[in-house]
């Protein structure tokens, strides 16, 4: 395996370390810990075999004879953690007299020493020997790349893709996860969505429209307020099942597709976007790209200064050269096309020229001109309403009196009909509208006892008394039955 380095390295040779004297590779790619069954299997092959392929140290300090406890782990961590778990297993569960039955079990390590090792060779070797054995989160890769573009700014994106044995598109796409917000970060973390979302909102710079894509597009079946869609913005403590109940809730990518079609300007100028569409790139080497027209492929929701797709024909054909260049930012995949805006253009307008009449022409004009007028008087209206509403807050707390006109306007004019109707006889007037109101507000509480008793009490009416009079009167009306009939019957013998 040809790594490229820095500097020539020296090698110190195998030797026995005891895990306690190894200390962290502080820039290990690998950020996600082992997984409790890995581990196990790990620590079953060291008892039964040893560690067969020694891990990689170097010096901490950067001398050629390192102190014993200035090591540190290149790669081979998951190793190091197994045997430190074999050795502290065996003194736990050791019997007097008993030796340990092999270098693992007494805490030691074979490991090659590298001498001065930098930190982008280190990173460069650990990265490389994490890929091979077992593939690295996607995120982990990304703060790899951080750290050696940290540690080296002069690297290219061929020259990271050289040194860690990967490609040049697959790195690209991996610097772009330092775009991601924390909420992504952690739903990708959790696996609770795959690489292919994560690419698609990493081309989100915002990280607010960010979290609103993956919410809205990648979990659209979920209520905003559903457990789960609460489980989701706190997935630090969230549970196993909400975990796995939100990786079966993930819509598929095409929806993630829809969802930032509909809602996302892209922008062209955006080095990331282009990186994609290569034949934007190109352009870019010979135009402006911020110049060119944008346009929509939908006619609602269409974000200010992107024409909307009435406003344009699209001019087909390899050969054509009419019309004006253009590229789709909204309502459909990004995509280089030329546009004609001339209404008159009897190739690409057709339908208006065989039905557009100058009569129509003019119609359509005053039509337009109504249709700026009243966009012009709402603008001015809007401007006042905010100021108007204060005066209107005094005016009526101070001023305003119950009236009929009053009561039709809060509860509909249908709305009060009916309820006259039911009260058989009462007419609304100023000077019962308060009555009438109140029986509204009685008639919208008979559901439950409890209600209409609170309701009840606001207008001095006890239900409870009532309720114990009528049982008295009813009780006195059965005596009184009682009594008559009995005299009744008297009469009759």
């Amino acid at each position: 395996m040809a790594v490229i380095m820095e500097r020539q390295s020296v090698n110190l040779g195998i030797r026995m370390i005891p895990f306690n004297k190894m200390q962290p590779f502080a820039l290990n790619p690998r950020r996600q810990p082992p997984t409790p069954t890995s581990l196990d299997e790990l620590v079953a092959s060291i008892a039964d075999l040893g560690v067969l392929q020694p891990v990689l140290v170097r010096p901490q300090a950067g001398s050629h004879e390192p102190p014993d406890d200035a090591y540190e782990i290149v790669y081979g961590h998951r190793r190091v953690a197994a045997v430190e778990r074999l050795a502290t297993e065996w003194i736990r569960t050791r019997k007097d007299g008993q030796h340990p039955p092999s270098d693992a079990h007494r805490g030691m390590v074979p490991a090659a020493v590298v001498l001065d090792l930098s930190d982008a060779d280190a990173l460069t070797m650990a990265f490389i020997e994490n890929a091979q054995r077992e593939d690295m989160h996607p995120l982990d890769e990304s703060d790899a790349i951080r750290d050696l573009k940290r540690l080296d700014p002069t690297l290219t994106v061929r020259g990271i893709a050289d040194r860690l044995k990967l490609s040049a598109r697959r790195v690209q796409r991996r610097m772009r996860y330092e775009r991601l917000g924390p909420l992504v970060r952690s739903a990708f973390l959790a696996n609770v969505i795959t690489t292919d979302h994560a690419d698609d909102l990493a081309m989100i710079t915002d990280v607010a429209l960010q979290e609103r894509a993956l919410i809205e597009g990648c979990f659209q079946a979920l209520g905003a307020t559903s457990p789960r869609a609460a489980s989701l913005k706190k997935l630090a403590t969230a549970s196993p099942e909400d975990l796995d109940a939100l990786r079966l809730s993930v819509a598929p990518l095409r929806s993630l597709h829809q969802w930032i079609h509909d809602n996302i300007r892209q922008d062209p100028t955006d080095g990331a976007v282009q990186e994609e569409f290569p034949e934007l790139a190109q352009l870019a080497t010979t135009t402006d790209v911020a110049t060119l027209l944008q346009v929509s492929d939908h006619s609602w929701k269409v974000p200010t200064g992107v024409l909307q797709r009435e406003e344009y024909r699209e001019v087909t054909g390899k050969k054509s050269t009419h019309g004006e260049a253009a590229i789709v930012v909204h309502g459909g995949p990004m995509r280089l096309v030329r546009i004609c805006r001339d209404r008159a253009c009897r190739a690409h307008w057709p339908d208006l020229m065989t039905r557009q009449t100058p009569a129509d022409t003019a119609r359509a004009a005053r039509f337009e001109a109504q249709a700026a007028r009243q966009r012009k008087a709402q603008a001015a209206w809007s401007r006042t309403r905010r100021s108007v509403w204060p005066a209107l807050v005094t005016h009526a707390t101070t001023h305003a009196k119950l009236s009929g006109d009053l009561v039709r306007r809060v509860i509909g004019e249908y709305a009060t009909r009916e309820l006259l109707r039911r009260a058989k006889g009462v007419k609304l007037t100023d000077a019962n509208a308060a009555g009438v109101l109140a029986l509204h507000v009685l008639e919208r509480s008979r559901r439950t006892r409890s209600e209409l008793s609170t309701a009840a009490r606001l207008v001095g009416f006890d239900l409870g008394k009532w309720e114990r009079d009528e049982r008295a009167r009813q009780k006195s009306a059965s005596k009184k039955a009682t009594a008559k009939s009995g005299r009744a019957k008297g009469g009759a013998k």
